[in-house]
């Protein structure tokens, strides 16, 4: 059915010649409110960033090429909403991974996080490592890492611009558990792709 469907648009925009700039643009626009919805589903998280996003559609030059892309995004996308359907957490922990992932760029400690919950710390701490398996501030690390990797592999940002973006006010700190995470520095990270 997705593939039917999306041979048919497809063909609408070749039919009618459509300006690749306006395909691009529908297509952002497509992708970016998917994204959204998925980020404020309750028990959905994301890495998600506009300008990633925007990056890579407008780094697509033909057609073929968009429709590659965009059926993988869209399987992708099923995908990840299939393993979390079953997935139940607390609604405070939800809510405690979604502000982290909405606010990558900021220092977020567990007792701010516990406060903004109105939970007493140690409860906050206790309930986390239950429900996940790890600790908010290791989670709150991974995060940051996975979102740094995301920026290394897809942006031309230079690493002392990753480390301010995600609220680093020492990128020696920022190298330090970057490497703690992938085995290399983000210098070595970068080269490797």
């Amino acid at each position: 059915m997705l593939y039917s469907g999306f041979a048919k648009w497809i063909g609408q925009i070749n039919a009618n010649k459509y300006p690749m700039d306006s395909v691009l643009s529908w297509v952002l626009k497509i992708v970016s409110d998917i994204e959204l919805k998925y980020t404020v589903m309750q028990h959905f998280l994301t890495n998600y960033s506009t300008e990633v996003l925007q990056q890579t559609v407008y780094g697509i030059d033909t057609l073929n090429h968009l429709s590659e892309w965009l059926i993988g995004f869209l399987v992708e996308k099923m995908e990840n909403v299939r393993l979390h359907q079953d997935q139940s957490s607390r609604k405070e922990i939800v809510e405690a991974q979604r502000y982290v992932m909405m606010h990558l760029n900021e220092k977020i400690s567990m007792d701010e996080m516990a406060k903004r919950l109105d939970l007493n710390s140690s409860h906050f701490s206790r309930i986390f490592k239950k429900e996940t398996g790890e600790t908010f501030v290791e989670f709150v690390k991974r995060s940051k890492m996975e979102r740094a990797r995301e920026l290394l592999d897809k942006s031309n940002q230079s690493v002392e611009q990753i480390s301010e973006e995600l609220g680093f006010d020492n990128s020696s700190y920022f190298f330090k558990l970057f490497r703690a995470f992938s085995g290399m520095s983000p210098t070595e990270y970068r080269k490797k792709i």
